[in-house]
């Protein structure tokens, strides 16, 4: 007997204490819970059911969706991963791209041209900087001596000599360049050719830190250039008589009109292509 009321006792224990465990938080809210289960029992055994229902329920969808975000987090970090890595791919191609366009973009009319690409590889930094460049093409590329070399920008020079993998360029602001050149504006043509050597410059003078040389276009068959102004673009001409020679490559445009001293006039132009930078080239073929 003494038995029976201990377990008595002990069970109603527990089914107290889950009772207030099951009840509200907060004193005020269990006292008021409790005042419900005495007064109607069936009505807060059912409000405590559906509490726990919905805390186990609860409690197992929030431990869910921690997982699930944590899953996600980890997916959308490596795609953003991959995201900045094809966005620096795509960066560096459109770059590349662009490259390729500006080195291709010549300036011609009515020409069906045929263009090798040539990367400089040696130069002279001090006298000879405006005078030759040696490129990386050679006649095993097709380059013959007389063609053009240019960029999108204008004239560069004309081809000198070749080897199998390189060759050399004599440049447009060296006093052994000469070439036939035309005025489409004013219908004039002329002999443009290169500045005269500056007297006393020594051979260790840096011509790299300067600007290029101003170009000179002679009168052909005493052609006046009355009708010249500044401003005025000069183009390459076939009337050169040279057969690598093409048309209507920009070589520069004309900065005064001069007379030498025998009083003929003469032509000073500043070059299209600066040539301080040239890391590429075009070399135009026939």
């Amino acid at each position: 007997m003494r038995v029976s009321s201990h377990f008595t006792l002990l069970t109603s224990t527990g089914v107290l204490l889950a009772v207030l465990f099951c009840l509200p938080p907060g004193p005020a809210r269990r006292l008021a819970g409790i005042a419900q289960l005495i007064m109607e029992p069936a009505s807060a055994f059912a409000a405590m059911s559906l509490r726990v229902s919905r805390a186990a329920w609860g409690g197992l969808r929030r431990s869910q969706e921690v997982d699930d975000l944590d899953a996600i987090r980890g997916e959308l970090a490596a795609a953003k991963l991959q995201l900045a890595a094809i966005d620096d791919k795509y960066d560096s191609l459109a770059l590349e791209n662009n490259l390729l366009r500006n080195r291709l973009r010549l300036t011609y009319k009515n020409e069906s041209l045929t263009i090798v690409v040539a990367e400089l590889v040696q130069r002279d930094p001090f006298a000879a900087f405006y005078d030759n460049i040696v490129i990386n093409r050679g006649h095993n590329d097709g380059i013959r001596p007389g063609q053009l070399v240019a960029t999108h920008r204008g004239l560069v020079g004309l081809i000198a000599d070749t080897s199998p993998s390189s060759s050399s360029v004599t440049l447009v602001t060296s006093p052994r360049f000469a070439l036939a050149c035309r005025i489409p504006e004013r219908n004039l043509t002329g002999l443009l050719r290169g500045p005269e050597p500056s007297s006393g410059a020594g051979t260790a003078e840096p011509r790299l830190l300067l600007p290029p040389p101003e170009l000179v276009v002679d009168a052909l068959d005493g052609v006046m250039f009355d009708t010249v102004k500044p401003g005025d673009l000069v183009y390459t001409s076939k009337t050169d008589g040279r057969a690598e020679v093409v048309n209507d490559i920009l070589i520069g445009a004309v900065v005064r009109v001069e007379h030498d001293n025998a009083g003929a006039p003469i032509l000073r132009l500043q070059p299209a292509e600066s040539l301080a930078q040239l890391p590429f080239v075009h070399v135009i073929l026939k």
